[in-house]
């Protein structure tokens, strides 16, 4: 009966040994000092991607093609100044609202706008806003 005993053992601590052993690592745990950290890389800051030079490629006033905008070159720097080069004209920039908008011209009401994010990548930035001057819906697509 004791050998019956015994083997009961054995199995028992046979299978939690398999089942211990057979235990996945849980992510993010590094265990062996010889194995290589995962390398994270930092997520895209959107003012790394705003901050260059940027010019109207397409643009629309309340749905109309606005050609008298197409070419109007805008430089946006990171101390939150941009710099209308076509114009002369010097403002400033600040993002809002986690990133969804920016505000421009925050201090110059006649100018104050906030501009509606739609898309924002090195190679693209799609905005739209009511403009300043004529209260119309504006729409523009740059590229740097």
């Amino acid at each position: 009966m004791e050998i019956v005993k015994t083997k009961q053992i054995v199995m028992v601590l046979t299978v939690f040994g398999i089942l211990f052993c057979a235990c996945k690592k849980e992510s993010g745990t590094n265990t062996n000092d010889n194995q290589k950290d995962t390398i994270v890389k930092p997520r895209n800051i959107p003012e790394d991607t705003l901050c260059r030079s940027w010019t109207v490629t397409k643009s629309t006033h309340n749905g109309d093609p606005d050609p008298g905008t197409i070419g109007l070159n805008m430089d946006f720097h990171k101390d939150g100044t941009y710099d209308l080069t076509t114009t002369g004209y010097k403002g400033t920039w600040e993002f809002i609202e986690n990133y969804s908008k920016i505000l421009i011209d925050k201090d110059e009401p006649k100018f104050k706008t906030t501009w509606t994010v739609k898309k924002l990548t090195a190679k693209s930035f799609i905005v739209t806003f009511v403009s300043p001057f004529s209260g119309g819906n504006v729409y523009w697509e740059m590229e740097p």
